[in-house]
């Protein structure tokens, strides 16, 4: 197979952790299931479990702490919780998806009904989603549809103040990169009977 099969094998050995446990089981096996020949796969087994699972945690923090880098304010209105949903919005995802995917990962996941935090917390992480991924767009539009007054929570929490007492208000927001130009973004607050909120792709 050689050398890139086993980059690959252990990229998913680093970053899944459902393949460490199967490693950690049965290395040998486990191995040949990455697609090793089997001597690769011997010596592949050789590797001592203590040592993968202490660089797996390495990576895993820096992970984290990079996407508290380019998603701040989503990390900021969650504190410590913030390292919990991303590792669970993420799970799934490919070791190497990339920022936007696990921007839009966790977006989704803070989106979803139910889960603890302030109200507006999955229009906060959409916001920052949709500004990560226009940045690494050379064109393109995208146009979102908010519950809250994202652009006004963003500036708060920016600035450290409150904001508790900001009530719900559809906010359409768009972001534009012509071919070669720089990014443009507007945002405007809605008509409470005109839009409910929501995703236009």
């Amino acid at each position: 197979m050689g050398l890139r099969a086993v980059q690959a094998a252990l990229a998913r050995l680093f970053t899944d952790e459902a393949a460490r446990k199967a490693f950690n089981e049965d290395p040998q096996s486990a191995a040949r299931a990455f697609g090793l020949s089997e001597d690769e796969a011997a010596t592949f087994a050789q590797l001592a479990p203590q040592a993968i699972d202490r660089f797996a945690r390495s990576l895993g923090g820096k992970r984290i702490l990079d996407a508290r880098k380019v998603t701040p304010l989503t990390a900021q209105a969650l504190g410590p919780s913030f390292a919990e949903h991303f590792r669970a919005a993420t799970a799934r995802l490919a070791p190497h998806a990339g920022r936007i995917a696990e921007a839009w990962a966790l977006a989704w996941r803070l989106s979803a009904a139910g889960l603890a935090g302030p109200p507006w917390i999955g229009d906060l992480a959409r916001y920052e989603a949709a500004f990560i991924e226009a940045a690494h767009r050379r064109f393109g539009l995208r146009l979102l549809l908010f519950r809250f007054p994202i652009t006004l929570i963003a500036a708060r929490l920016q600035a450290g103040l409150a904001v508790d007492d900001i009530k719900a208000k559809a906010t359409f927001a768009v972001w534009l990169r012509r071919p070669g130009g720089r990014l443009l973004h507007r945002a405007w607050s809605l008509k409470p009977w005109l839009l409910r909120g929501g995703d236009i792709r």
